[in-house]
């Protein structure tokens, strides 16, 4: 049959290209939407992002210095430093497992509750690690180094220690 002039076959044929060609060419639009908004993101603004990036992922933990020896006039030592070994808790990493609160309070020898009372109030700084207790015994870090894998955001680290060798004698001078 045919259609003012035309027969139906080759009116078809003059169609489908048309049909056929708008998915290819929707598609190409979107990809080439997309790798123009990754070139836009990577080569445009990818220096700032990139530092933005490392900004965000970088914790800052303040490390005091260590204090120096204070000393009487004969150079008597009245305070001075010790080795000393503290255990740091992240409470990010830490505040939701009781399991693990359970295990490192009986470490530590601590209530549960002191400990997650401590968690809980150093939340605000949820991705920085605080002194949950300082002074541990060898066999109290072994411990906690032990148990680390079930001890999330849990470490010990060596920091120096204020000793007084005369005890409270010389508080009025300290």
């Amino acid at each position: 049959m045919t259609t003012r002039g035309v027969p139906a076959t080759e009116r078809t044929r003059t169609q489908l290209p048309t049909k056929a060609l708008l998915v290819p060419f929707a598609v190409l639009l979107g990809l080439l939407t997309v790798v123009l908004r990754l070139w836009y993101l990577q080569v445009v603004r990818g220096e700032e992002l990139s530092r933005i990036a490392v900004e965000k992922r970088t914790v800052r933990v303040a490390v005091p210095p260590p204090r120096g020896k204070l000393l009487a006039r004969d150079g008597t030592i009245i305070a001075g430093l010790s080795a000393g070994l503290v255990v740091m808790v992240t409470p990010d990493a830490i505040q939701d497992d009781l399991g693990a609160i359970r295990r490192l309070s009986s470490l530590l020898n601590i209530d549960p509750n002191e400990l997650q009372t401590m968690i809980r109030e150093h939340e605000y700084r949820k991705f920085l690690p605080f002194i949950a207790k300082t002074g541990l015994t060898i066999e109290e870090a072994i411990g906690i180094e032990e148990q680390g894998a079930f001890l999330p955001g849990v470490f010990v680290r060596s920091e120096p220690l204020r000793k007084y060798p005369f005890g409270n004698a010389f508080a009025h001078v300290l």
